[in-house]
């Protein structure tokens, strides 16, 4: 397998990694399908970067997704 991967490009290496990416974020919205638009975002947000991440960065990034308009 890692030598399979190492024989892709920059550019392959870099698209199998957004995809694995869009794959993971689809599973994490199906698990909560009832949620607004809204709370799809703040739980997708605190589900990928809120263990990594100061408190009050936490509440500055969630004030600000509440704020973005739905579309």
């Amino acid at each position: 397998m890692c030598n399979e991967f190492r024989k892709k490009s920059n550019q392959e290496r870099m698209c199998m990694g957004f995809a694995m990416f869009d794959t993971a974020k689809m599973m994490m919205l199906a698990s909560r399908p009832n949620l607004s638009v809204t709370e799809k975002r703040k739980m997708l947000f605190l589900r990928l970067y809120g263990n990594e991440l100061d408190s009050q960065i936490i509440k500055r990034v969630l004030a600000h997704l509440e704020s973005l308009p739905v579309q």
